[in-house]
């Protein structure tokens, strides 16, 4: 069953962005235009979607936010600690970027048009897409409603974490969402909170796919890239440790088997 309605909320995502062309013969004129269409779309898709879990999920009402990952407490860590992992990742272009900016090769053009380029990024509606619309869109459906579905359908966390990214994939068609996906959703179920899977999706829109074959002909960059990736593998279980994020990580938790935890806070 939980599966099913995981393939429900796929399909559902992928027919609510198409469906003004395709049902309500609405063509939008211009990339702004269909883009700003998607936008109102993502964001119907990204409220039917938790709606369809508060009438499934079998806990109550004001367990239902917490269970999906809406919470207010502890943010701070949610934001950050993900975010410190995920730049692990990326060591080596950071790396680049830092010596670039050393060097002045982008010093005083990028100071002068620091505020000229936040001003442009918020009116492209390219950059709205790819930095807010998309990765909060996805990860409301993606994670925060089906991973609670699967754990509360008996599926063990490592299941969760390996079975939503699937999805995905298929809406997406590309190979390389699946290992994104089980990242995003590992840190959401270690974490239990939306946040974190949310940051490290726009951080890694805003760096783009690592430059592997740069990385191959520079032995100091190569270096930084391995020093990162062995330090993210190190640091990926302490810095995502539920207890980091939570009260009591044995107290009803969903991420941490919440359905099968206690029964006393079904309705």
């Amino acid at each position: 069953m939980a599966l099913f309605l995981c393939g429900a909320l796929a399909a559902m995502y992928v027919g609510v962005l198409y469906a003004p062309p395709i049902l309500l013969k609405i063509r939008a004129k211009t990339q702004r235009q269909l883009l700003l269409q998607r936008f109102v779309c993502a964001t119907l898709a990204s409220v039917l979607s938790p709606l369809v879990c508060f009438i499934i999920l079998p806990v109550g009402s004001s367990s239902k936010l917490n269970l999906m990952g809406i919470r207010s407490d502890y943010l701070m860590q949610a934001t950050l600690y993900p975010l410190l992992l995920t730049a692990l990742l990326y060591l080596g272009p950071l790396f680049v970027e830092l010596l670039e900016l050393i060097d002045g090769e982008q010093g005083a053009a990028n100071d002068h048009g620091f505020m000229a380029s936040l001003i442009f990024l918020g009116q492209d509606v390219v950059a709205w897409r790819n930095y807010v619309v998309a990765p909060l869109s996805e990860e409301i459906v993606f994670r925060a409603c089906m991973i609670p579905l699967l754990l509360c359908g008996g599926y063990s966390p490592t299941a969760a974490i390996l079975i939503s990214p699937t999805f995905f994939s298929l809406v997406a068609q590309l190979g390389y969402t699946i290992v994104f996906g089980c990242y995003a959703a590992f840190l959401y179920v270690r974490t239990g909170h939306l946040i974190a899977a949310v940051v490290p999706h726009i951080f890694c829109n805003i760096m783009g796919f690592p430059d592997l074959v740069r990385a191959c002909q520079n032995r100091v960059l190569a270096v930084v890239h391995i020093v990162g990736l062995v330090a993210f593998m190190a640091l990926a279980a302490p810095l995502s440790s539920p207890a980091l994020y939570n009260n009591d990580v044995l107290d009803c938790k969903c991420w941490q088997g919440f359905c099968g935890a206690s029964s006393s806070s079904k309705p």
